[in-house]
């Protein structure tokens, strides 16, 4: 290359011979970018300015850039409308410079699976570059795992008590069950199958608003009995004379499971 005979530094060789995007990102970029891919770049940057043609050229431009063949282009043609040619030029430059499976991959993937509705929320949400990847995984999360409204019969209801302190809660949604999961480290957010087909019922006991004890109870019988990071409640003596005092309240077995020990006055 001419400019790099006369001395010109390889990044602004790059740049000036494939007239790229311009800025910090892209020279720092622009090293790992492989050669065969910047003849691609530089077309996505001419069809870029022509807004008449972008649509379908973009589209036809990315499906054509080596070792991205399989990323469907939505998110990017939805980026380049909603934030324009210069957002698009960044993440591709990004694609190109990072390997399969990358946060940007991601991105794009998680996009394509949204609903429409979804879809126009995430835009509305205006979230920046940096935040798009959470953004769209908050939006994913709630699309497959809709949070659900749980009941209870009477009987059912009747665990709810307070006992020493702690208030004893049925979950009044799918999304209570996988909150509390989140909070106390374990994994009873996979539970929501079972408790709305009624094989199982979760009850929490809340201490100060906090989740504190994670109870699985089946067929009038204490299944688990967990504090945080799944420990056992007997391993705290009056958490454990609170679960006692809440199970005989309740009519239910406590002697069912190693989490909870007996209780000597």
């Amino acid at each position: 290359m001419d400019r790099r005979r006369h001395g010109e530094p390889y990044v602004y060789a790059m740049k000036g011979a494939y007239r790229l995007p311009g800025g910090k990102k892209t020279l720092s970029l622009l090293p790992t970018v492989p050669l065969m891919d910047l003849d691609n770049l530089k077309q996505l940057g001419v069809i870029l300015k022509t807004p008449e043609y972008f649509v379908e050229g973009a589209a036809k431009c990315l499906q054509t850039i080596s070792r991205h063949k399989t990323i469907s282009c939505p998110f990017t043609i939805a980026l380049l409308r909603h934030r324009g040619s210069a957002a698009v030029k960044n993440f591709v430059m990004k694609l190109l410079a990072k390997d399969w499976g990358t946060e940007e991959d991601d991105t794009a993937r998680t996009y394509d699976l949204l609903t429409n509705e979804n879809k126009a929320l995430f835009w509305a949400q205006k979230p920046r570059s940096r935040d798009m990847h959470d953004a769209l995984t908050r939006l994913y999360d709630k699309q497959v795992y809709q949070d659900i409204p749980l009941h209870y019969d009477a009987e059912e209801r009747n665990m709810e008590k307070e006992v020493d302190g702690f208030l004893f809660r049925l979950p009044k949604s799918t999304g209570v069950i996988r909150e509390t999961g989140r909070r106390m480290h374990n994994c009873v957010g996979s539970y929501c199958d079972r408790v709305r087909a009624k094989d199982s019922l979760i009850v929490v006991g809340y201490k100060d608003h906090t989740p504190k004890i994670c109870i699985e109870v089946r067929r009038r019988s204490l299944i688990q009995a967990k504090l945080f990071a799944n420990k056992a409640v007997s391993r705290v003596p009056d958490v454990n004379a609170a679960v006692v005092t809440w199970a005989k309240q309740c009519g239910i077995s406590y002697n069912t499971t190693s989490d909870v020990g007996e209780v000597t006055s």
